[in-house]
């Protein structure tokens, strides 16, 4: 009897070290995955931090704001179109501010349009702006960008309300040329609106946007056919 009872304590002490055993290997195992994990990290900072092009994918609208005109091929039937749309009014008419939107797909050339048009007319203008948006805008930025364009200077400490009156009070009595480029949702066109008066001074806003809806908010749509 004493035989068994010492032969089975024998065994639960065997599977009672087998299993400690077992346990300090799944630790072990656990602290090299953290480690290499660790190790990982830091090889993907330091990857980073000496190639910054690997986390950075260019915003092919930076690329097609800084196209060179000898690059611009096929967009003068659309850029007249645009202009004439712009300038077209005379006498009270000419001094309502005029909305247009160009509309179409991505990639199709709406930032390159919207660029050639309004650096072929804004010297006629006493202030002008060219705004990218976005997907995901920040809407403090770019209340802040248009604010830098009109006034050259940035406002770092106001919050929206205040970025909005401040952009009021700049142009208020001036004639404006402002592009915002990229436009994706209504509720963003909405906002930048409110900070835009109508100044009865001639101004005009270009937007382009790949969503019909926004388009249809502005007013006036140009297709884009490039």
């Amino acid at each position: 009897m004493l035989k068994q009872l010492m032969k089975k304590m024998g065994g639960l002490f065997t599977k009672f070290m087998k299993r400690h055993a077992i346990g300090n290997e799944i630790k072990s195992i656990k602290v090299s995955v953290q480690e290499a994990a660790d190790r990982r990290d830091r090889y993907r900072v330091h990857e980073v931090a000496a190639n910054p092009d690997v986390a950075t994918m260019a915003d092919p609208r930076l690329l097609a704001l800084y196209k060179d005109q000898k690059e611009l091929v096929g967009i003068d039937d659309s850029l007249n179109e645009l202009t004439k749309m712009l300038s077209d009014g005379d006498g009270d008419v000419s001094k309502q501010l005029k909305i247009i939107s160009i509309f179409g797909f991505g990639g199709v050339g709406k930032t390159t349009l919207a660029k050639a048009v309004y650096d072929k007319l804004k010297t006629q203008f006493d202030c002008s702006a060219f705004v990218p948006v976005g997907r995901q805008p920040s809407v403090k930025k770019l209340l802040n960008d248009i604010l830098h364009e009109i006034g050259k200077k940035m406002y770092p400490g106001l919050d929206e309300r205040q970025l909005i009156d401040e952009i009021r009070v700049l142009h208020e009595k001036k004639r404006y040329l402002i592009v915002i480029d990229d436009i994706w949702d209504k509720k963003t066109w909405e906002l930048v609106k409110t900070a835009l008066v109508c100044t009865n001074c001639g101004s005009r806003i270009v937007t382009t946007t790949r969503i019909l809806e926004v388009a249809a908010r502005t007013g006036m749509i140009s297709h884009n056919r490039i």
